[in-house]
C-alpha cells in the first residue's frame, strides 16, 4: 500500500500543519506498518509556475497529459495516480491554502482533458478503494474558523483534485487555534492520527 503526502508548508519552524502531518504519518504507521509513505515537501521541490497554455489537455487517451514544463511534476502526477491514498496538508493564509500548494494545484491540469468549447473533464475514473485526506491548520480557533468559511475555498479545490486523482471519498480536517490552546493542539493532533490510521484501514 502506498500513501503520498503533498506537504504545502512554507515555514516549517513551529508549524502546526507539520505537526498534523507528523501525527497523520504516525497513524498510518500504526494502521499499516508496511505502508510505503512518500512525502513531497513542496518547499524543497522544483515546481515551475503553470503558464496556462493547456497543451497538456490535448491528448485524451493518456492518464496524464504532457506538460511543456519539465520539472518534478513529471514524476509527481503519475505518483498521485498510482498511490492508494492521497494526503494534502496546508496552512490557511487569507482564506485559502499556501501559495506553494496553489502553485502545485495549478500544475495538476495534465490530469484533465480540455475539449474544444466544453468544460474540462478528468482523464481518470475514481477507485472505490482510494481515499483522500486534507489537513488544514490556521490560528483561528473553532467554531469561528468554520463559521466564517475560512477553509471553504481550499476544501472545494482539493476535494475536486482528489477526485481527479482517483479518490472516491475525501475527508477534511480543519484545525484551528492549536498554537494558542493546548487542548485544541491535543484534539487536532489526535484527529490527524486517527484520520491517518483510518485512511489505511
Amino acid at each position: 500500500m502506498k500513501v503520498i503526502i503533498i506537504d504545502g508548508v512554507q515555514n516549517a519552524h513551529n508549524s502546526m500543519t507539520e505537526r498534523l502531518v507528523n501525527k497523520c504519518v504516525e497513524g498510518i504507521r500504526a494502521g499499516k506498518p508496511d505502508a510505503e509513505i512518500q512525502i513531497v515537501k513542496l518547499l524543497e521541490t522544483d515546481i515551475k509556475f503553470c503558464i496556462g497554455c493547456k497543451k497538456c489537455g490535448t491528448q485524451d487517451d493518456k492518464p496524464v497529459g504532457t506538460c511543456v514544463l519539465k520539472d518534478a511534476m513529471q514524476t509527481i502526477l503519475p505518483d498521485l495516480l498510482a498511490a492508494d491514498h492521497i494526503v494534502f496538508a496546508s496552512p490557511i493564509y487569507d482564506f485559502t491554502m499556501s501559495a506553494l500548494l496553489l502553485r502545485f494545484v495549478e500544475r495538476t491540469l495534465p490530469l484533465h482533458v480540455y475539449p474544444e468549447n466544453s468544460w474540462p473533464k478528468a482523464r481518470n475514473k475514481t477507485r472505490s478503494d482510494k481515499k483522500g485526506l486534507i489537513l488544514f491548520a490556521s490560528d483561528c480557533p473553532p467554531p469561528l474558523n468554520w463559521l466564517i468559511g475560512l477553509t471553504w475555498h481550499p476544501s472545494v479545490i482539493l476535494r475536486l483534485l482528489c477526485r481527479s486523482a482517483g479518490c472516491a471519498k475525501t475527508q477534511v480536517i480543519s484545525a484551528g487555534g492549536m498554537r494558542f490552546y493546548k487542548t485544541l493542539l491535543e484534539k487536532f493532533e489526535k484527529k490527524a492520527y486517527e484520520a491517518g490510521r483510518e485512511l489505511v484501514s
